[in-house]
């Protein structure tokens, strides 16, 4: 491969995000070395599964999926904006969402409005058919269509004129006032271009502001664009981001009707992966040529050596993926770059979690990686990660996340993880045997130069990829609270959920009140809850339970199970007072007081998830275990082991989660009963605030868990808070 005489040095200076759980860079590093994965029941705030879901995926009109990733708690601030409440509520959330990310993103690069070079600052962004709200806003302007529908139905049935236009005003008045009326900002507001226009419009910018629709590959693309600009000469500064909010029935059943969506869960790189879970998100980087930013100070984290386009051509069909197309977007990058694709570190893969997408994506590494097999005893040379294992697929705003995620990794000097790849795919063990899994991650010196590549593969054909090095040394402004050898360590796949009280009736009213805590909470927050509970165990406690589970469905079963155990009564061979140690079904052991009960997993659960964590929680004796290490590929490789007793499992303080718990509590409508946060202990505030109620939606907010329970709502408002156990609240 022949590389260009001259490379191009492209630097990260500025980095802003939101995608689920993560409102920040930082928050969104420490989830992908904690492996916080974000899927919950998709709310029905969002997409209402009564009236979508169907698990035969023969209905017409239906999706069979049930979980998604959401964003939770944006609030766009329109009057310290300055932006006129009348254009916020005909304006897609898409819009203002972008627009905040980006703020963000300057101000971490160290500008302000009046100091960025305007007339050679361009804004380019990754969007596909602007958000799911401008979709729904358009269905006010279809009222002829109902109306001349219902009028031919009514006749049908014999209604008289008079009843029919009493039905009729009546339905008019409730269809469309739950659609803002269109005024002088709707159009502009339903756009895709005008994102990068109001952010243009907003900064005073003139140096080009434009959306590229290139699918699921479509930020990457806008990477590639503003690069490319850079490097000609055009540009001196470029907002080069992806926002993606669509969570709606179009999509929603569209991509059932392909079979992309996964029934189940989401496992990138796995043997049985079945497709991806849907998820959304926002992200902003800020780009300067290199030789600026080091003349102008400027902090860099990262510097983009490369990039190349390509699409699939003919042959298969237009949503089929196709190797060789892939593999011409990997070359072309590295004839850019003053290094080659073997010297990676790590690729951040497209990895949408289907068999045949993730097969295809693994082939086109190998044209370049090369098919012979590592020597007996030496490592793979190159590993693959996916942020889509954690948020899932955030579409147009995936190659930017990715791209996010990459920078931080080889700012800090850590290759990181992915998640929840249980059985690495096939070809780990044909095509693409140099290329391996990262499924624990490892920590780097701080002094090494890390090398990455991104790749990103949007519908219809349309392919890129972006590789970068390390910048400066690693940046304090991204280390998590915890050190990420900690963070790594920690991830597991099974919680522990201990209840105690003073009497069987006091327990299940506690589990009553928990089972209905637990409905529509992510796998993430299954972490958060358990460390919540074992904190909040009175002491002493006569009556004690515990329940493991690895999904929020799985300990809502359980927790069945226990409710119905209890109110049977106590196990009659449990003596009054008495004190031993159990084991059930094999699985997990757990010491028991009077009146305990264990609830274990399934066996086919233990199968899935592996070793029961549940010993080390109650007897705190587990020693640090030893794995293979991810280079070895699977267990069909031969290798020597790896020691992990530097950051290995080992024992987990019971209640210390990754980032020493985020408590989960009910709240209640926001409209005027909001609840006590003074009588929360510890080092607590909230973070996002509280979702409003979803019946009455509120202009300028992405929120998606709903109000039960307060009269006109049909939720109650979940939050989160992050307490920080003397690191001090982040957020």
């Amino acid at each position: 491969m022949t590389h260009r005489n001259a490379p191009v040095a492209i630097a990260v200076i500025g980095l802003a995000c939101r995608y689920p759980d993560a409102p920040t860079p930082r928050e969104l590093w420490e989830n992908v070395l904690a492996r916080r994965r974000q899927f919950r029941r998709m709310p029905d705030c969002r997409l209402p599964l009564s009236d979508y879901f169907d698990a035969d995926k023969s209905i017409p009109d239906k999706t069979y999926g049930r979980q998604a990733a959401v964003i939770d708690g944006f609030d766009f601030d329109w009057a310290r904006r300055r932006i006129p409440l009348s254009t916020v509520r005909t304006t897609d959330i898409v819009h203002w969402l972008a627009l905040e990310t980006s703020l963000s993103a300057i101000a971490d690069a160290g500008y302000a409005r009046e100091t960025l070079p305007g007339e050679r600052t361009g804004v380019i962004i990754g969007n596909t058919l602007t958000g799911e709200q401008v979709r729904a806003n358009t269905m006010r302007l279809r009222w002829p269509f109902i109306r001349r529908a219902l009028h031919t139905a009514a006749r049908a049935q014999g209604l008289d004129d008079q009843q029919l236009h009493q039905l009729t005003q009546a339905l008019k008045r409730r269809y469309k006032a739950v659609f803002p009326p269109v005024d002088e900002d709707t159009l502009a507001g339903g756009l895709s271009n005008t994102i990068a226009g109001r952010i243009c419009n907003y900064l005073d910018l003139m140096g080009g502001g434009f959306t590229i629709d290139g699918a699921c590959s479509s930020s990457l693309l806008a990477v590639a664009d503003a690069a490319a600009r850079m490097v000609d000469g055009e540009l001196d500064l470029a907002i080069v981001g992806g926002v993606d909010i669509s969570l709606d029935p179009f999509e929603l059943v569209g991509f059932a009707k392909t079979g992309a969506l996964s029934d189940g869960d989401m496992t990138v790189y796995d043997r049985g992966g079945k497709g991806f879970i849907p998820g959304e998100g926002c992200g902003f980087i800020v780009l300067k040529p290199l030789d600026a930013a080091r003349r102008d100070g400027n902090r860099v984290y990262a510097v983009i050596q490369g990039w190349g386009i390509s699409s699939d051509g003919g042959g298969a069909g237009i949503t089929a993926p196709n190797a060789k197309g892939q593999a011409m977007a990997l070359e072309r990058a590295y004839l850019r770059a003053p290094y080659a694709f073997k010297d990676l570190d790590f690729i951040e893969g497209h990895g949408t979690g289907t068999t045949v997408g993730d097969r295809t994506e693994l082939e086109a590494i190998a044209r370049m990686l090369g098919r012979t097999p590592v020597s007996r005893g030496q490592l793979r040379p190159c590993g693959i990660t996916s942020l889509k294992s954690i948020i899932g697929h955030a579409k147009a705003a995936s190659g930017i996340g990715g791209l996010i995620k990459t920078v931080m990794a080889v700012n800090r000097r850590v290759v990181p993880p992915t998640a929840a790849c249980h059985e690495p795919h096939q070809a780990f063990d044909g095509a693409a045997r140099r290329l391996y899994p990262v499924r624990q991650g490892r920590v780097e010196a701080g002094d090494k130069q890390l090398t990455a590549g991104v790749s990103s593969m949007g519908f219809g054909g349309i392919n890129c990829h972006v590789t970068l090095v390390s910048g400066d040394a690693p940046d304090d402004r991204l280390k998590p609270v915890l050190p990420e050898s900690i963070l790594l360590a920690h991830a597991q796949e099974n919680e522990v959920f201990i209840l105690g009280a003073d009497s069987h009736a006091t327990l299940l009213e506690k589990i009553t009140e928990l089972m209905d805590l637990v409905d529509g909470i992510s796998i993430a927050e299954l972490t958060d809850l358990s460390a919540t509970l074992s904190r909040q165990l009175p002491d002493p406690a006569t009556v004690r339970a515990a329940v493991v589970a690895g999904h929020p469905d799985e300990l809502a079963s359980r927790l069945e199970q226990l409710k119905t155990v209890l109110a049977q009564g106590a196990p009659a061979d449990q003596a009054r007072g008495s004190r031993r140690s159990v084991q059930t079904s094999g699985w997990a052991k757990a010491t028991t007081r009077r009146g305990s009960v264990f609830i274990p997993r399934s066996r086919r659960s233990a199968d899935q998830h592996g070793p029961d964590p549940g010993a080390a929680v109650f007897l705190g004796a587990q020693p640090g275990s030893k794995g293979r290490s991810d280079q070895h590929g699977s267990s069909r490789h031969s290798g020597q082991q790896a020691d992990f007793s530097r950051s290995g499992p080992g024992p987990r303080a019971r209640g210390a989660g990754p980032l020493a718990g985020r408590p989960i509590t009910n709240g209640e409508c926001p409209a005027g009963h909001l609840p006590d946060l003074d009588a929360l202990a510890g080092p607590v505030r909230p973070v996002g605030g509280v979702s409003p109620c979803r019946c009455r939606p509120q202009p300028g907010r992405v929120d998606c868990l709903p109000c039960r329970g307060v009269p006109g709502c049909d939720g109650i408002a979940r939050f989160r808070h992050a307490a920080r156990s003397g690191h001090g609240a982040a957020g």
